[in-house]
């Protein structure tokens, strides 16, 4: 939890947040998003919330060590949630 890098990621992540929210705010007003159709507000909100929810997991699964004694089951759990990741994210 203190390496350096995940300090980096966890910092990009809150401003990468902190900034889509302000543009999820300011879209109605400056972009004139209440003059657009639904299916493209729906569209644009659901890609910013799967683009944070990716960048959440990715986040989780970096600060979750691996747990197990064994090198060559360790490295298996990992590749096992790395695929599960890159499934539900496809």
């Amino acid at each position: 939890m203190n390496h350096p890098v995940i300090k980096r990621v966890k910092t990009k992540l809150a401003i990468q947040i902190a900034l889509l929210v302000v543009f999820g705010f300011v879209y109605y007003d400056w972009f004139d998003g209440v003059r657009k159709p639904f299916y493209a507000n729906a569209a644009l909100i659901t890609g910013l919330v799967l683009y944070v929810l990716n960048d959440i997991v990715g986040y989780i699964s970096l600060t979750r060590p691996v747990g197990n004694t064994h090198l060559r089951q360790s490295v298996g759990d990992y590749l096992k949630r790395v695929k599960r990741l890159s499934f539900f994210f496809l």
